[in-house]
């Protein structure tokens, strides 16, 4: 088992389907939205293999963006984290799936970390901290948009957050 705890925030904007304007018109209006939350991989050698292998994902929501439209602050119902690798050339995925209830408007949040092929991971840290995000209503409509980062500041702390157990070393398996 391996876990360890992200914190990802960024701007965001209602009424946009695409991360990259609702980022922008997001951080232009101050509206912000992300999770602080803990990621559990039961078993990290089947997580990586299986792409249908979930790692549970619980935790809290922060930013402004539901308080900007007068509804409730997000609680999580259901949160997941998948890792899938396609095949050569094509870059891995590594995707947040969580189901969210703001009063009594259910949400689902989908978000995708593209890590590309790139030989010489100029831009591995980048793909690594940066989530493409939207926000879909009970419908599947997408209704916000925007992309969140991991701090970088936050480094040490997202290190010193994992946790392992099993048959390995957890030294080795951190």
């Amino acid at each position: 088992e391996l876990s360890f705890h992200e914190t990802l925030l960024g701007g965001f904007a209602w009424g946009q389907v695409d991360p990259r304007t609702g980022a922008l018109e997001g951080k232009e209006a101050g509206l912000m939205f992300g999770f602080d939350g803990t990621i559990v991989m039961s078993d990290l050698d089947r997580f990586i293999a299986d792409p249908n292998h979930d790692a549970a994902f619980g935790g809290s929501y922060l930013g402004n963006l539901f308080q900007a439209r007068g509804l409730p602050e997000p609680v999580l119902i259901s949160g997941v984290f998948k890792f899938m690798a396609p095949g050569f050339g094509a870059p891995r995925l590594m995707v947040h799936e969580h189901t969210l209830r703001s009063g009594s408007e259910i949400y689902t949040l989908r978000g995708t970390k593209y890590l590309d092929d790139d030989p010489l991971a100029f831009d591995a840290l980048g793909d690594l901290t940066t989530l493409y995000t939207t926000l879909e209503d009970a419908s599947g409509s997408v209704v916000a948009a925007g992309v969140m980062h991991f701090p970088l500041v936050k480094l040490p702390e997202l290190v010193a957050s994992f946790r392992s157990s099993g048959d390995d070393n957890p030294l080795v398996a951190r």
